[in-house]
């Protein structure tokens, strides 16, 4: 038998403690009102502390350890359960705490907890599996570098999330290994501006630090296009030339068909300019802003920059048991304690009356 949350057994101490002070009386009791009157008429004060143990005794504390043990969710494997895990990726995993990434520290929890249970997992980073076992290598989970990408994790039976924060809502199914976090100061965006640095209480503007992020472009690329996806970078404060040194954000590739404009994570095919955008006017800006606002899409973060909410602190690390109903293949023996429980009390009733 294993249990969800094993922390609620150290309560057993509380049904202990109460037949000790029961024991500790010395009394038992009569269900005849005659045997109540000879009993106080025979006996003496004392003059020492008298110990009596008596089944009579027994069902009330016995009762109380059941509920006890039914708080602390037993289950029985039946066989070795797999549960789906999904790893929150985004660069603020990487920031480091006490020595090692919060995404280390959230996957050793992980890892733990279901070794504990006998189970393995399959894990999820961004909706796709990357591996399959009871451990996950850091080594082995991609960043998750696109622009607003927030973490997306199923919350149903068999699941577990590795996380840095509690997401907002309530959690119903999915268990939770929330990662330490302490506040760190660093940088949040880089613009055309310079570079937005979070102290810890406020952004600040502050001069580039480092080589601008850059985007590689398609020599094939037509020159009008060349000249809007430049525009574009200048405005973002990204660097497009061929001797940029800068960490890479977006590929901008020529397509074939005309006047596609599709994007992906990091990378933006672009076709050739249709004649009816060519000759300017309304169809022109509609054009111009739908790849503004596709390259927008595409482009990644910069690996070090986390954006405020990440580097906000939110205390230690901790974990939330999932729902006795989300334990797959395993039966959930808490009904059982609880069943015995109500029998024991019934007896320790009518013991009382």
């Amino acid at each position: 038998m294993s249990f969800l949350a094993p922390a609620w057994l150290w309560l057993l101490l509380l049904p202990v403690l109460l037949l000790l002070l029961q024991a500790r009386s010395g009394e038992e009791r009569w269900t005849a009102t005659m045997e109540v009157w000879l009993r106080l008429r025979s006996v003496l004060p004392a003059r020492h502390v008298r110990w009596r143990m008596s089944v009579r005794m027994l069902p009330l504390p016995a009762a109380l350890a059941c509920v006890v043990v039914a708080l602390a969710g037993p289950f029985w494997p039946t066989q070795a359960g797999e549960w789906r895990v999904y790893v929150d990726a985004r660069p603020r995993m990487w920031l480091v705490e006490q020595g090692r990434t919060r995404l280390e520290h959230g996957l050793d929890s992980c890892a733990a907890w279901l070794e504990a249970q006998g189970a393995t997992a399959r894990w999820f980073v961004d909706g796709r599996e990357v591996a399959q076992g009871a451990r996950l290598d850091p080594t082995r989970v991609p960043m998750v570098r696109r622009r607003g990408a927030s973490f997306a994790g199923p919350d149903v039976a068999g699941v577990l999330w590795v996380v840095d924060e509690l997401p907002t809502g309530v959690v119903r199914q999915a268990g939770v290994h929330v990662a330490p976090r302490s506040a760190q100061v660093g940088p949040v965006d880089r613009t055309s501006l310079g570079e937005q640095w979070w102290s810890g209480s406020a952004v600040e503007q502050r001069p580039m630090t480092a080589a601008a992020p850059r985007v590689e472009l398609d020599p094939q690329l037509s020159p009008p296009l060349q000249a809007l996806v430049r525009a574009w970078a200048q405005a973002r404060g990204l660097d497009d030339g061929p001797s940029a040194s800068g960490e890479l954000v977006m590929r901008v590739r020529t397509h074939a068909v005309l006047g596609q404009v599709q994007g992906t994570e990091g990378l933006v095919e672009l076709g050739p300019v249709p004649p009816a955008a060519a000759e300017g006017g309304d169809l022109s800006v509609a054009y111009a802003l739908r790849i503004g606002e596709t390259l927008d899409a595409a482009r990644l973060e910069p690996a070090d920059c986390v954006p405020v909410s990440g580097r906000a602190g939110t205390g230690q690390a901790y974990v939330v048991e999932p729902s006795r109903l989300a334990l797959p293949a395993s039966r959930d023996l808490a009904p059982l304690w609880l069943v015995l429980a109500l029998v024991l009390l019934v007896l320790a009733l009518r013991h009382e009356l």
